[in-house]
């Protein structure tokens, strides 16, 4: 009877349990899974044995499909020890299978097969159809506690031509098993990390992600340990942009390119804190938004106002920021950096960029699929600095008088090895750099 409960609350958590939304422009399957495995890879370090269990939903063998796809990316990139499914396992799928018509297998039976697989965490997905499109889910649960540890969703996932055919790509391969994780982005005896200007290996080997600024990421709220205060404070949900405002955004939106290092999918920076606050308002009113700010005045002691009920496009707070990078409520963020314990995977900094900014979501996403979160540019957030929280607070927003505002992640001229998500700068608001960018979020 315990057994059938422990089912039926799992059954119901996986249909019903919120994830973090992405956006609902239609993508790619290809696109879809890059991503979710990114989110994956994200809340565990590498070398961790993972399996990847099933892939759910209306039709066997496209379940079958996409968790092939998601084998092969995760295997090419090389951050789990992917565990292979063998013949027993296999067996054990197909007998759950047939007794349920959505395809469906319980957790005890996903947890008895990790255990026998010798794997730290098993994978499984959900496909189902979506009106047109399709919608695909993942999760992950570690086998020693039966705990959710991440859980990742897409809407709006084009057809894949394949499946009219279900031409299956080959079985996953057995990667060799790694006896130690690799050193990327550790430091050697003398300080500097390898492979300085170039990403990971596992990065180079991924196709180019098309960065498009009106991707966000909905990120349900949450109470945290907020670093610089030591104090708990409480966020409640909002959105958050993928990326970093890109200059191709900027421009089509501006008319203008400010920015030292040219290219339309490089981050827009020599940006000043109210330079970012105006691209908010004219993004607000473009899509019929209340804009957030009202700026009054001109030059550097412009007096800004932030409207709170307003629905527009706005800088993070400081404790928004730091609790996205982080990873949210999805992953409790025990990296040191967004996403990674290895800079060199997630941040492009002063050992590996080459000396410039590089175009944004070329390295992994932290859990919550946001990209750049470290390194490249350092992002503006609404704060004026200030220790303003000292004590349990909710959505802090930073000191009430001060001249400085904050930005947090660090940029592509910055060592941080010293820093990690903890790193934070204070510059006056007017002030404009080439390390300097931003991102937006909405309610």
């Amino acid at each position: 009877m315990f057994q059938r409960i422990v089912s039926l609350l799992f059954m119901t958590a996986v249909f019903f349990v919120p994830f973090p939304a992405q956006a609902q422009a239609t993508r790619s399957l290809d696109d879809a899974v890059r991503e979710g495995a990114g989110h994956l890879q994200g809340c565990f370090p590498r070398g961790t044995r993972a399996a990847i269990v099933a892939v759910h939903g209306e039709d066997r063998d496209i379940g079958e499909f996409v968790l092939r796809k998601l084998g092969e990316v995760l295997v090419n990139a090389g951050w789990f020890v992917m565990v292979e499914r063998n013949a027993a396992a296999l067996a054990a799928i197909d007998r759950e299978m047939d007794r349920h018509l959505n395809f469906y297998v319980s957790q005890e039976t996903e947890l008895f097969i990790g255990r026998q697989l010798g794997a730290e965490i098993i994978i499984s997905g959900l496909m189902t159809r979506s009106g047109q499109n399709w919608r695909l889910e993942f999760s992950a649960v570690t086998v020693e506690t039966a705990q959710w540890v991440a859980q990742w969703s897409a809407m709006n996932i084009r057809p894949d031509p394949a499946w009219d055919a279900l031409a299956l790509p080959p079985a996953i391969a057995q990667p060799p098993a790694a006896a130690n994780p690799p050193t990327a982005g550790r430091p050697p005896t003398g300080g500097r990390p390898p492979n300085r200007g170039q990403p990971p290996a596992a990065v180079r080997s991924q196709p180019p992600i098309v960065a498009r600024g009106d991707f966000f990421v909905r990120i349900e709220g949450g109470t945290f340990r907020l670093d610089r205060s030591g104090h708990d404070v409480t966020v409640g949900g909002f959105n958050m942009s993928r990326y970093p405002v890109t200059q191709g955004e900027w421009a089509e939106l501006m008319g203008t390119n400010p920015s030292r290092f040219r290219g339309d999918s490089l981050p827009v920076e020599m940006v000043s804190w109210f330079d970012a606050l105006e691209f908010a308002n004219r993004k607000s009113l473009r899509a019929g938004l209340t804009p957030a700010y009202t700026i009054s005045g001109t030059g550097p002691n412009r007096a800004v106002t932030w409207n709170r009920d307003a629905n527009g496009y706005r800088l993070p707070t400081e404790a928004e920021w730091e609790f996205a990078a982080r990873g949210g409520i999805v992953c409790r963020g025990n990296f040191k950096f967004p996403g990674s314990d290895y800079v060199d995977e997630v941040a492009w900094h002063f050992w590996n960029s080459n000396n410039s900014t590089q175009a944004v979501g070329a390295l992994w996403p932290n859990a919550l699929g946001l990209y750049d979160m470290g390194g490249n540019v350092w992002e503006w957030v609404w704060d004026l600095d200030g220790l303003s929280v000292n004590a349990a607070q909710t959505d802090p927003a930073g000191a009430s008088s001060r001249s400085f505002r904050v930005v947090r992640g660090g940029g592509w001229n910055r060592s941080l090895m010293g820093g990690g998500l903890a790193i934070r700068e204070r510059h006056l608001p007017s002030m404009t750099r080439s390390d300097i960018g931003f991102r937006l979020v909405r309610p």
